[in-house]
């Protein structure tokens, strides 16, 4: 955003990063207009993401080129307007493709990756012109959709004509072109685009807007200032666990800070528009926790009332050759991201023994993981009792993700995971106690059992910079040894501080029952698989191994022929892997308590009873239910269980207007 006389010069950037804040849109417009300066910080990974696009760009372009396209860049001129010109004489000229397209209508301005010449005609003559841009991350997100948007509608401005698509080029094994009709979303970008300029128009202070968290704050260069403003307010996004649409609603109750929830008195005085009173009684008694630390100034943490099948009731017997493991992870390297340090640690807090596996590509991430899961299988035979702790759900994901890709393991995932023998201690943690933190991350929660990491984190997560850029670039070779020592000693402190809250929530169960509370072991009812499936199954992994055993890792490593049969030996077990991802899925969310399937599309939860609609051919009842305010992706004859396993029969509608089911 750039001021210019009465008016502002806008970008495609703009827009999107006002879908992203609109607090955000403020500030630049203050910094535009030179009463504010804009902060220095940056966040480091954008950085190497920046570059990282630079080479995807290129290597498209190269591309267009080998195909024999006749390509034309627009020149970087002092003066924009000779760029919008430039641009405009090769469109007239009727060019195969456009890079670096300079264009501008009003207030609006950009730079378009790519503009490609369709045979639509239009005023140019019996051809016209369609948006290409390129983007490292594998999900389009809206803010890229609005860029072309604006893009397609500049041209549109030239050539007298709207095109067709747009399309966003991705990276992968090949050039993968999304494409995106522009009907679809030109009205919503125009409606953005209004909203904008409506903001820009009626708001002349920063104050008019206020720093609501969002998910663009993790990369903003505001972050800082916006954070400082929100502390000082002691704004209600403070307090653990509390979501948007509970923040707005206990505004229009005119309960506007963590001590104003704090305060509030329960049971509610009144039902809330959206959501669960419960919901809301559970935030303010996490509010009241924290505000007491604070009063305090020392941590404090009281015992959730117990669930059944919950919290502590999860904690299997400790075991001699439990795992405590920690992944440290890029989703940003290559073309789906990369597992590149196993970590796990073993033994006793007094006696502890560390293990680490590096991959820095693809075959190494293979050889890691497929070390890793041999190994558990070693210790699981040897010991039946021994259980892998991780907290939260990162490592079971990374774990089923890396067995689905590399097509090896995963039996042995799925009965690791039907055996329960993977405990996420964030979830135990998050439903035995309520503490005074902001998060419930195990950063957070070290305090409370006593462990001081070996690497000061805030050198830690600069070498993590340091390291994931030098993988996302692909130069592993010029990794600094001491960066890499140090994201060692980053993930080592993680697993023990793994082990430590194990132990202490170990003790936290001890102390419940010699309270009188009666805290049983988890007890696993697993269903054994045929010896038919087994028998199938080693047959597939023969043929498998017969046809891919000697494949390299890398896709540009391979001869022809050696795709062809990754290709096919992929395609052996195919159907049974995509079914077993399904019930990976259903394990995870059976751990769940029913608080947390608001939060699930994949669940619906909060039902009530209506009445029976009409009966099948065969006399079976359909039963219509409402649901609580939630987002559900459920769909048509998909089959229905409940969270104890119980199956109810098959979803016949949804209704998500009236939440009916």
């Amino acid at each position: 955003m750039k001021k210019n006389k009465d008016t502002f010069l806008l970008s495609a950037s703009d827009l999107a990063n006002h879908l992203s804040c609109n607090h955000l849109t403020q500030l630049n417009k203050a910094v535009s207009k030179g009463d504010i300066s804009a902060p220095s910080w940056s966040n480091p990974s954008t950085e190497a993401l920046k570059q990282r696009g630079e080479e995807l760009e290129a290597a498209y372009l190269k591309s267009l080129k080998d195909a024999g396209l006749n390509v034309v860049e627009a020149s970087d001129n002092d003066s924009f307007s000779a760029s919008v010109d430039e641009t405009i004489a090769a469109m007239k000229a009727g060019v195969d493709i456009i890079y670096q397209a300079k264009l501008q209508e009003g207030e609006w301005q950009g730079y378009a990756d790519f503009l490609r010449k369709t045979s639509k005609p239009s005023d140019l003559g019996n051809w016209s012109y369609e948006v290409i841009d390129t983007k490292l991350t594998q999900e389009t997100k809206a803010g890229s959709v609005l860029q072309i948007c604006l893009y397609s509608d500049l041209i549109f401005k030239i050539q007298g004509v709207m095109p067709d698509n747009m399309y966003v080029v991705i990276p992968g094994e090949e050039f993968t072109e999304e494409t995106y009709r522009v009907d679809d979303f030109i009205s919503y970008y125009r409606l953005v685009q209004t909203n904008m300029l409506s903001d820009l128009n009626d708001k002349d202070e920063e104050s008019a807007t206020y720093p609501e968290p969002v998910n663009h704050c993790e990369i903003c260069r505001w972050w800082q200032v916006c954070d400082k403003r929100r502390r000082d307010d002691d704004h209600l996004c403070l307090v653990a666990g509390i979501s948007k649409g509970q923040i707005n609603e206990l505004r229009s109750w005119n309960i506007n800070s963590l001590e104003d929830l704090a305060q509030m008195s329960i049971p509610l005085q009144q039902k809330p528009n959206k959501g669960q009173a419960e919901s809301y009684e559970k935030v303010r008694e996490q509010a009241r926790v924290q505000l007491e630390g604070r009063t305090k100034d020392v941590p404090v943490f009281e015992f959730l009332p117990l669930e059944e099948d919950q919290g502590l009731y999860k904690l299997p017997e400790p075991n001699e050759a439990d795992i405590f493991l920690d992944f440290e992870g890029d989703r940003f390297a290559g073309d789906r991201g990369l597992e590149y340090l196993t970590g796990w640690v073993t033994g006793s807090e007094e006696k502890s023994e560390y293990h680490a596996l590096w991959a820095l590509d693809q075959a190494e991430e293979k050889a890691a993981f497929t070390k890793f899961i041999k190994h558990v299988m070693e210790v699981w035979a040897e010991n039946p009792d021994m259980h892998i702790y991780h907290f939260a759900h990162y490592e079971t994901t990374a774990i089923k993700r890396m067995a689905g890709f590399y097509g090896v393991y995963e039996d042995e995932i799925d009965e690791l995971l039907r055996h329960q023998k993977f405990v996420d201690l964030y979830s135990v943690a998050k439903h035995t106690i309520r503490a005074s933190v902001e998060s419930y991350s195990i950063k957070n929660l070290e305090q409370f059992y006593g462990f001081d990491r070996l690497e000061e984190l805030h050198d830690a997560r600069l070498n993590l910079h340091i390291l994931e850029r030098a993988i996302e670039l692909g130069q592993t070779d010029l990794i600094n040894p001491e960066a890499k020592k140090s994201v060692e000693l980053y993930n080592k402190d993680d697993c023990l501080s793994t082990l430590y809250l194990r132990n202490w929530l170990e003790r936290l169960r001890t102390q419940q029952i010699q309270s009188g509370l009666d805290i049983t072991r988890p007890i696993v009812d697993v269903t054994e698989i045929s010896e038919d499936r087994d028998a199938l199954q080693q047959e597939i992994a023969e043929l498998y191994e017969r046809l891919a055993g000697d494949v390299p890792e890398e896709k540009n490593d391979r001869s022809q022929k050696q795709h062809a049969n990754w290709l096919l030996a992929n395609m052996l077990n195919w159907y049974y892997r995509e079914k077993k991802s399904t019930y990976w899925e259903l394990y995870r969310l059976r751990d769940l308590a029913d608080g947390e399937y608001l939060d699930e599309k994949k669940a619906v939860s909060y039902l009530k009873f209506v009445g029976t609609v009409e009966h099948t051919p065969r006399g079976i009842p359909i039963d219509r239910y409402s649901y609580a305010p939630q987002d559900c992706e459920l769909e048509k004859k998909a089959d229905l269980e409940t969270s104890d396993g119980i199956k109810v029969g098959k979803l016949e509608a949804i209704d998500k207007v009236n939440r009916t089911i």
